[in-house]
């Protein structure tokens, strides 16, 4: 298997909080059994029955266990995942897209097993050398998603096959290229669409601005760069994309809330720049 794809199941007992953090790539989580209290960005959730939850790598998130029992399979999936090309653009606008409305927390009702199923299918795929693990996984995340995509369709957003393309590739375009100065002139040129159709469809599929969006990237690239390398923090601010240090901080303490040096404190333990 690949980095694609890093699978696993969990089960604890008694009452567990975990602070407000985030991964390196998108994860799916099914609660099997067992309450939560969920906050992502700036949502929050209860989670009492058998639910899927979505979480991109822009998405801070703190939870609470609540009660004396909690099981859950967990899915990471890295960026480049889209890319392989088998499955419909749309399937994938849960890892990535938060239209007005969005909801990360579904529900799967009577399709329970058929999720822990796949789930189960999926751990052992992760962890096997099977030939064609890769493409099976993929064919087995697509099923997931089409289950849950006929059970809330709601979640994949209100766009066709065409636009989620476009967008998908837009954001392609910002994570490769996030190093370099962007503007979304520049950017709808490149695409051959107009800046004002391009900001509009940009805001409505995803949740972000243009600008928004690159700027959180940014501030992803960072956080993996502070947790894992000793990189100095002067380094990363110009590896990461950002102009200069004072804008860096200040958007790093306005997302994370704390500065990056305590950021790594607590992640890394490494020292201090």
């Amino acid at each position: 298997m690949t980095e694609s794809f890093v699978n696993g199941a969990y089960h604890m007992t008694g009452v567990q909080q975990v602070a407000a953090h985030t991964h390196v790539g998108s994860q799916i989580l099914f609660v099997k059994s067992g309450r939560l209290h969920l906050t992502i960005s700036n949502q929050t959730y209860e989670v009492t029955r058998p639910s899927i939850i979505f979480i991109s790598d822009l998405e801070r998130h703190a939870f609470s266990v609540l009660g004396d029992e909690y099981d859950r399979y967990y899915l990471y999936l890295s960026r480049s995942f889209p890319e392989r090309g088998l499955l419909n653009p749309v399937l994938f606008s849960p890892l990535r897209h938060r239209p007005a409305g969005f909801r990360h927390v579904v529900e799967v009702g009577e399709n329970s097993d058929a999720v822990e199923s796949l789930f189960r299918e999926l751990c052992m795929e992760a962890g096997s050398e099977q030939p064609f693990g890769d493409e099976r996984a993929i064919l087995l995340f697509g099923e997931l998603m089409i289950l849950l995509y006929r059970r809330a369709p709601a979640l994949f957003g209100p766009v066709s096959d065409d636009s989620s393309a476009l967008v998908l590739a837009v954001q392609r375009r910002l994570e490769t290229g996030f190093a370099e100065r962007i503007t979304l002139t520049a950017l709808a040129e490149e695409f051959h669409i107009s800046a004002c159709y391009l900001s509009h469809l940009f805001k409505r599929v995803t949740g972000y601005s243009v600008m928004q969006y690159l700027n959180r990237y940014r501030l992803a690239v960072a956080r993996n760069l502070l947790a894992a390398t000793n990189r100095s923090v002067t380094d990363i601010v110009f590896a990461a994309g950002f102009s200069d240090h004072s804008n860096f901080s200040r958007a790093f303490h306005k997302e994370m809330g704390c500065t990056p040096v305590e950021y790594r404190r607590r992640t890394k333990g490494v020292r201090q720049e």
